[in-house]
């Protein structure tokens, strides 16, 4: 996958993340042309050898935040996608968090074809303001604006978008503290890109806790030094 320069998405990106009254906001927003890499071509490699990539695996319910409910009734079809949809999906994942983590074996059942960009808009406006407020009510707008332009700017409603919902065992950002995340994916097959839009919060007392445990005994003994060496300057001040 090819990262391609948006220099909005990285202004909106910088707006949306860093600590807020209520968490501590984390936001990615990408551009990716689905153009193979080095590290691409071995993963498409690797799922070729598995099957056909024309083949359809099977994804978690539309509109289910269970992951795992997978859909058998008639129209599973839309609970469905080609294994080199799939490959796509992975290989973005990849790219934005390389190289810190590795999502060539993430089931396909963590991943979920949603109803509709509205719904997506209606899920993510919700999380964000309740998260950041009124600073996210006047960068939404614009951040709509630049997704549908990246993705279609005729018909952005007619891309497919998909989301990455690990259950905990396997979700790499369940640090302790965290509070939600998404990862969305528009789709645009005859542009051949994908749009990542991913954000994660965490609670702010949770990361102060993780700062206070993460003190070396080094840094302990020297704080308690420090402290003892005022006290004895103070001693000395007050004899002379």
């Amino acid at each position: 996958m090819k990262l391609l320069d948006n220099p909005q998405f990285s202004r909106l990106s910088g707006a949306l993340s860093g600590v807020h009254s209520h968490a501590n906001i984390s936001a990615q927003l990408d551009s990716y042309s689905c153009k193979m890499a080095g590290a691409d071509k071995r993963l498409y490699k690797q799922i070729s050898n598995e099957g056909p990539v024309s083949d359809l695996e099977i994804l978690s319910s539309p509109g289910s935040f269970e992951v795992g409910s997978l859909g058998r009734s008639p129209n599973t079809l839309c609970n469905a996608c080609s294994r080199k949809t799939l490959y796509y999906l992975k290989a973005t994942l990849n790219a934005a968090y390389n190289p810190d983590y590795d999502f060539s074996n993430a089931r396909s059942d963590e991943f979920r074809k949603e109803l509709s960009l509205s719904h997506v808009k209606q899920t993510v406006d919700a999380s964000l303001i309740a998260a950041i407020g009124e600073h996210y009510q006047t960068i939404a707008p614009a951040m709509w604006q630049a997704v549908a332009a990246e993705i279609d700017p005729e018909n952005p409603a007619d891309c497919e978008i998909y989301s990455y919902n690990p259950d905990t065992d396997s979700d790499p950002f369940a640090e302790e503290g965290a509070l939600w995340s998404f990862n969305y994916f528009f789709f645009n097959k005859k542009l051949r890109r994908i749009v990542f839009f991913a954000c994660r919060a965490t609670s702010l007392l949770a990361a102060a806790a993780a700062a206070d445990e993460g003190l070396s005994d080094a840094e302990e003994e020297s704080i308690f030094a420090y402290e003892g060496d005022s006290g004895l300057r103070e001693d000395l001040q007050a004899v002379f």
